[in-house]
Order: C-alpha cells, then sequence, then structure tokens
C-alpha cells in the first residue's frame, strides 16, 4: 500500500482552528501547498487508509498478490 499525504489530527484541527494569525497564515500556507500535489485536493484521511487496510485483509481480496494499491487520491497522477 501507498497511501498519500496525510496531516495527524492535531495539525488539523490546528489549520481548521488556529490559535493566532500568524498560526493561521503559516498553517493555511503549507495546507494549500500540500493539497494543489492531490487532484482531490485535500489530503488522506486515516480512515480511508485504514479502510483500504481492511478490504486487503478480508477475504474479497483474497486473490490479490503482487501489487502495490495507491491510496493517495491522485497524488501520483501528475
Amino acid at each position: 500500500m501507498a497511501p498519500g499525504i496525510m496531516i495527524k489530527p492535531d495539525l488539523q484541527r490546528r489549520i481548521l482552528d488556529p490559535r493566532s494569525d500568524q498560526d493561521r497564515a503559516a498553517l493555511s500556507a503549507v495546507a494549500e501547498s500540500i493539497t494543489t500535489q492531490v487532484q482531490l485536493g485535500r489530503v488522506c484521511l486515516p480512515e480511508e487508509v485504514a479502510n483500504m487496510v481492511a478490504y486487503l485483509a478480508s477475504e474479497a481480496a483474497d486473490y490479490m498478490c503482487g501489487q502495490t494499491i495507491d491510496v493517495a487520491g491522485g497524488q501520483w497522477m501528475n
């Protein structure tokens, strides 16, 4: 599996609810530079990676082997 860019939940909370104007500007710039690299326009959520892991561990994926699955929102499509 090849997960895309993820932001830890604590940093995501700071981006959404910064403590100061300086934090807001810096974190917004970081978030914007990251999301412009991804076709879906947002970072990967940990739950999305967990869903793929659950699928790969299930019987539904029994016949899969030797594959790399990108969970990256199209990041590698450029």
